[in-house]
């Protein structure tokens, strides 16, 4: 089922088999009287923007949980307990997408971000997680994930760069995706032993990364490294002793002309030592707008050829009615 929703979607709860909802909504809608009596759901995608959904309404009070429910995506949760009892109702997701409330300061005004009860979804496999409206950033990163979660996007935590450590354990872990300051801070971020063992895809999109430091035997799996639109002081020369990487790109960044040489030089070493399928991808704005300008320009070139070559086809159809016509009327005068 598909639909956009100006009034009160709570009617939606009597849909009882319904397995697949996607709703196309530019306001906020809250679903927290509706979907508890969709039993069957299997498949919830909101987009524009997240739906609401709380705990605290009278549907929670009773036994329902949405065994069958695997991907839910895009919906604002609460924080904190509330955001473990809703958990605890739909145990079997697999995706999620979800926008959580900015946590409460605890104690010494330290804010830390915590999703209590994440770790026992065993089938999670994606997750996307965004603070909501968060002021003065995070502290601490206080989530145990699940064990099996294999692609995680980050984004507006505003954590030390420190805390990624909690991230870099994560055995399972094959794509990580850190957006608008997911971490910051000028303090400098060294990869630890044994992080990111199986990481196959990282992307740094509207992020401050500074100086970072690792040696060739972290990150011994990874295959694409792409910076967009960020802040980039230094790309570690420890990329080129990767024998797996296939390609760096760095799309409309503010970095140094080190960055950009060290690009190269990984580049130039990768050719070297055989691995000719590796891509280094640099652009900036003013080459993206000329590519399109040249796009249009080729695109109006084709046109022209095309309306050219419709024009003699369609003299060459005349010529041929023409003098079919005249052949009739020959013809007709013989007989």
């Amino acid at each position: 089922m598909k639909g956009n929703f100006e009034e009160d979607p709570s009617w939606l709860s009597n849909l009882k088999y319904l397995k697949t909802l996607i709703l196309r909504e530019s306001r906020r809608l809250d679903l927290s009287y509706a979907i508890w009596g969709m039993v069957s759901l299997k498949h919830l995608e909101v987009t524009g923007k997240p739906a609401v959904i709380r705990c605290h309404v009278p549907e929670f009070m009773m036994n329902r949980r949405l065994t069958k429910l695997q991907c839910l995506s895009f919906v604002h949760l609460p924080e904190g307990e509330e955001f473990q009892e809703f958990m605890s109702k739909v145990p079997n997701l697999v995706k999620m997408r979800c926008l959580v409330d900015e946590p409460e300061p605890q104690g010494d005004q330290t804010i830390c971000i915590r999703l209590p009860g994440l770790d026992s979804f065993n089938k999670l496999e994606s997750l996307k997680y965004k603070v909501y409206f968060l002021k003065h950033g995070a502290k601490r990163l206080e989530i145990n994930f699940p064990r099996n979660l294999k692609k995680l996007t980050l984004s507006s935590f505003r954590l030390p760069w420190s805390e990624i450590s909690t991230i870099g354990r994560l055995e399972n872990l094959e794509v990580l995706k850190l957006e608008s300051n997911a971490f910051e801070g000028d303090n400098q971020w060294n990869v630890d032993n044994e992080e990111f063992q199986n990481l196959k895809f990282l992307m740094f999109y509207n992020m401050n990364i500074p100086q970072w430091n690792f040696s060739d035997m972290f990150f011994p799996n990874l295959q694409h490294l792409i910076f967009r639109n960020s802040r980039l002081k230094t790309i570690p020369r420890d990329f080129e002793n990767l024998l797996l990487l296939q390609m760096i790109e760095v799309s409309w960044c503010k970095c140094s002309r080190d960055a950009l040489n060290t690009a190269e030089e990984i580049k130039k070493t990768q050719t070297d030592m055989g691995n000719h399928e590796f891509k280094l991808i640099i652009k900036s704005r003013e080459e993206d707008d000329h590519e399109e300008e040249q796009e249009e320009d080729e695109d109006d070139h084709e046109d022209a050829h095309q309306k050219k070559y419709f024009f003699f086809f369609v003299q060459a159809l005349f010529l041929i009615i023409f003098q079919h016509f005249f052949q009739l009327i020959e013809e007709m005068k013989l007989s």
